[in-house]
């Protein structure tokens, strides 16, 4: 959630120290998002450079530092790909991280984006601000065929081989570090459920008494669905999961309305939705769950009666 929120900063930033500040904050946020040591990582980043761009196409300048954010996430991939050779820490880094670290990822990566920063120089705005809708409708068809092609390699097309890419392509009982198994488990548990139980859940403890009674793995317990969402069925039941998915619904609309008037709801509505992706992986946790809450009561809350602050 920094990532979109501190790309935000630099993109409002209009005084020449503050930018400078805040490209300096985004470095430190990028090495921090690098050095995350998961590859659910990828997932809120994929989120974050893909929809960035829908609120910037009736601002070319915005656009055009958006670019130069990805060109010094790229650069700054790179030098980290070089110094984590030699860090002891080096083994600890996901997956993702090095490969996008490596010099091919990440310098196409950079030389791409200084192109388009450049090229949209000479870009009439109102012919910009047209490729909105053409963008959302290719986006809307990548995720879409992204979806089928998921299903189709899982089905029809589970033979086909896919190499390193089949822990991350293939469902089993292992993927996502047993994700897959936990998964499993939580639906089995669901399924028993009462009538009354699907509907309000059976509390904070349904899964890890669950495991108790029969143990999932054998040296350790086990009290996360490891994806929020199944938690919060389990926990809160049908009618949970739909409030919480309403609230998050919510929040987005009001941040998409408000972002024309008030530019900083642009950001927080893409940290909210990073958000919102990654939790398909993820336990809700006391460092991002509560600043995620925030975000929601921040894209509902009234405007603010003050003029903004200059930046």
């Amino acid at each position: 959630m920094a990532v979109p929120a501190s790309i935000e900063v630099f993109l409002e930033a209009k005084r020449p120290l503050n930018r400078m500040l805040s490209a300096l904050l985004l470095v430190v946020v990028f090495l921090g998002t690098l050095v995350a040591g998961s590859d659910s990582t990828a997932l809120g980043l994929a989120a974050i450079a893909l929809l960035f761009p829908i609120g910037l196409f009736s601002d070319r300048t915005a656009l055009r530092r958006y670019l130069l954010a990805l060109a010094l996430f790229a650069f700054t991939a790179l030098a980290f790909g070089q110094l984590a050779r030699f860090l002891p820490s080096a083994t600890f880094v996901s997956g993702f991280a090095l490969r996008f670290a490596s010099p091919v990822v990440a310098g196409s990566m950079l030389l791409a984006a200084m192109l388009l920063w450049l090229l949209l120089k000479h870009v009439n705005p109102a012919r910009l601000s047209r490729l909105r809708k053409p963008y959302w409708i290719a986006l809307v068809a990548l995720v879409l065929l992204a979806a089928i092609a998921l299903v189709l390699l899982n089905t029809t097309l589970s033979n086909v081989p896919l190499g390193g890419a089949a822990r991350y392509l293939r469902f089993s009982p292992s993927w996502g570090t047993d994700r897959g198994q936990i998964w499993m488990f939580a639906a089995r548990l669901y399924d028993r459920y009462t009538p009354l139980q699907h509907i309000f859940g059976a509390g904070p403890g349904a899964l890890f008494h669950a495991d108790a009674m029969q143990r999932v793995f054998p040296d350790a317990a086990l009290d996360s669905a490891h994806n929020e969402y199944l938690q919060y069925l389990l926990v809160s039941g049908a009618l949970g999961l739909a409030a919480y998915l309403f609230a998050l619904g919510s929040a987005l609309r009001s941040g998409i309305r408000k972002s024309a008037v008030f530019p900083a709801a642009r950001g927080l509505s893409v940290a909210l939705v990073a958000y919102a992706v990654q939790a398909v992986v993820n336990i809700a946790q006391p460092m991002t769950t509560p600043i995620a809450i925030l975000i929601v009561g921040v894209l509902v809350s009234r405007p603010s009666e003050f003029p903004a602050a200059s930046a």
